[in-house]
């Protein structure tokens, strides 16, 4: 059923073959995943810690994707988000950006809130790399977000867009677990509907399909480029505040930030 889920959304809409590369990669690892997931709810039952299992699974997810993109595009390079690429001599002007797994924590609790995605980045004539394409997945939900610049953003074969909640106090917001409470215990002031969550990349996601109506980061990382490209090809708006917040939402909510 996964792989008929995959292949469907494959045929139905129509992307360029760099990102049809991209989302035949997560068919090598999403099986695999979610089979380890029913393990890792067997585990919270039992003395058998289950961080140690949740490494291998994203031994797995990193060596999968390497052998993966390797086979495919030799000559592009591979940058896992994360671990330390320093002394890497990188030359292509095309690279991978993958990051094995966002919500670690969520996934050795066994909630499935978590994510794989991998960005295609081209250098511009400025030598600075900017995404153009990639994919966010949660294997356990079956939701696999997909972007590329210029034509939209996608669930699966469905295209998604924010929501239009004209009102603060009706929005729905979500915001990650960090370890800045000041910011939390601010947003938690602010917002009057608000979830925190351990995963920032699918919170973005969340707020890009319309399941919820706003996200705060609290600063800028490399691994959101593609969730944020995701969110403007929704139609969101991103609005940097004074303080240095970066809020994710709809453009009648934005300006009543």
């Amino acid at each position: 059923m996964l792989f008929i889920r995959l292949r469907l959304y494959c045929e139905m809409v129509l992307f360029s073959a760099e990102l049809t590369v991209i989302k035949d990669s997560i068919i090598k690892i999403s099986d695999k995943v979610a089979r380890d997931y029913v393990e890792l709810e067997i585990l919270q039952n039992s003395q058998r810690s289950p961080d140690q299992f949740v490494e291998m699974t994203i031994d797995f997810i990193r060596k999968k994707m390497f052998e993966y993109f390797k086979s495919k595009k030799p000559h592009y390079d591979i940058i896992f988000q994360g671990e330390n690429n320093k002394g890497i001599d990188f030359k292509s002007e095309y690279r991978y950006l993958i990051t094995p797994m966002c919500g670690k924590i969520n996934l050795i609790h066994a909630i499935p809130y978590f994510s794989i995605s991998v960005a295609l980045l081209k250098r511009n004539k400025d030598g600075e790399y900017k995404t153009v394409c990639g994919l966010i997945d949660n294997p356990i939900t079956q939701e696999t977000y997909l972007a590329e610049e210029g034509r939209g953003a996608y669930v699966n074969s469905r295209r998604i867009r924010i929501s239009s909640r004209p009102n603060l106090d009706d929005a729905f917001v979500v915001i990650k677990n960090v370890d800045d409470r000041d910011f939390i215990c601010s947003c938690i002031k602010k917002y009057k509907n608000i979830t925190v969550t351990n995963c920032e990349i699918l919170n973005i996601c969340s707020v890009a399909s319309g399941k919820y109506d706003l996200t705060v980061l609290n600063k800028a990382a490399d691994y959101q480029e593609l969730a944020l490209l995701l969110f403007k090809e929704a139609g969101g708006i991103i609005k940097t505040t004074e303080n240095g917040e970066v809020v994710l939402c709809n453009e009648l909510l934005s300006s009543k930030i």
